[in-house]
């Protein structure tokens, strides 16, 4: 477990929201403590380049991690760039992702982390708090006590892309790579056997026409 003080890095209030969501859940796995997972997201701002450091989840300003006595799942690392779970004390207070000065610069927008560990506290939205700091990169905008979703859903399904045709638009998904839908399954038998949509364009204003073939409920 790394401790870092860090009163002297505080950053002001952001007014802009981050390009980064946290989402978690948790249950009650009894003798006083809940199991937690945790996934770390991109929204529609994202673009490449950006990177994020000094991740702290169940942040507190200037106030102790309400967070209480958490324990990560070493099963889960790494997480991204980061090696090991440590917490953060002084004007931000939390468990933290280590070695904190190594940046996360995603690669695309679907790209997503996830960890897990348990607490003896069960807290709701929008209780549980988490920022970055120690700077940012491509225009990142800093998460600072950005409010955490209580929701992290069920699988869903998953189609590789056999054909993907832009209409004025850079980005659009390539054929090969996965799509993953919003449509909620138990097992792959759940999912259609083919997907035809379009999508908006990621980051652009174009449009995306998808053929695929399902793969996975994940």
């Amino acid at each position: 477990m790394v401790v870092l003080a860090l009163g002297a890095l505080i950053v002001p209030a952001a007014v802009a929201q981050p390009q980064i969501l946290l989402a978690y859940d948790y249950v009650d796995i009894g003798g006083g403590r809940f199991e937690y997972e945790f996934e770390l997201s991109l929204d529609d701002r994202w673009s490449p380049g950006m990177g994020w450091r000094w991740f702290i989840f169940g942040d507190c300003r200037s106030c102790p991690s309400p967070l209480t006595s958490f324990v990560g799942d070493p099963n889960d690392l790494p997480i991204g760039p980061w090696t090991a779970y440590g917490s953060s004390g002084g004007g931000h207070n939390g468990p933290t992702l280590h070695y904190v000065l190594d940046y996360w610069i995603p690669q695309s927008q679907d790209e997503k982390l996830n960890w897990s560990g348990t607490s003896t506290a069960a807290l709701d939205e929008p209780a549980l708090l988490y920022s970055t700091i120690a700077g940012t990169v491509g225009g990142a905008t800093p998460a600072d006590f950005a409010v955490a979703t209580q929701d992290l859903g069920g699988p869903t399904c998953v189609y590789t892309i056999k054909k993907s045709k832009p209409k004025k638009c850079d980005d659009c998904p390539a054929k090969g790579s996965d799509y993953e839908t919003e449509t909620e399954c138990e097992d792959v038998g759940d999912c259609a056997k083919k997907i035809k949509t379009i999508i908006a364009c990621p980051g652009g204003n174009g449009t995306c026409k998808l053929k695929g073939k399902r793969s996975d409920c994940a």
